[in-house]
């Protein structure tokens, strides 16, 4: 915008100045003269805003982000603390680039890494040289294929697992 100033006579200046205005931090909604704290009207306590030096900073464990079009807020178990100024630079996947991971609440791993299975809370690990990249196929040699075995030998060996006569 352009802020037009001008004196009046005896002498008369004029001047222009130029004015980029920003919009107010996230968290935060201009009432007509100021940015004001509005954080838990619109994020729950997602959000934490401190008005004198206008700066948010976003809650860990939360997440705040586009999805389907639309601005959102969810718990993240997955998400780093960061601090935002400026709603226009925040990026979702800000939130996960520490811990490898990126898309909504940081819920896929980055290109050439995937979910270690014991892990917790499914860190993404890469796949290619990770003691963890077996992961995968000894779960299911443990838990699917031992289990699906010992049904399989009741079935042929024809035991019975009821506590009476047959």
């Amino acid at each position: 915008g352009i802020i037009a100033l001008e004196t009046i006579a005896p002498r008369v200046v004029y001047a222009e100045l130029i004015v980029d205005l920003s919009p107010c931090p996230l968290g935060m909604q201009f009432d007509g003269s100021k940015c004001h704290c509005n954080a838990t009207d619109m994020f729950g306590s997602l959000i934490h805003c401190v008005e004198s030096n206008f700066s948010t900073s976003i809650r860990k464990g939360g997440w705040i982000g586009h999805y389907r079009g639309r601005q959102a807020a969810a718990e993240c178990p997955y998400c780093s603390h960061i601090n935002v100024s400026d709603l226009s630079s925040l990026n979702h996947d800000a939130f996960c680039v520490t811990i490898k991971r990126k898309g909504v609440l940081c819920g896929e791993c980055i290109e050439g890494y995937g979910p270690a299975v014991f892990t917790f809370p499914l860190e993404c690990r890469n796949c290619s040289n990770d003691p963890e990249y077996l992961s995968w196929p000894l779960y299911f040699v443990t838990d699917i294929f031992l289990v699906a075995l010992f049904f399989l030998l009741l079935v042929l060996l024809n035991v019975s697992i009821t506590s009476g006569p047959a």
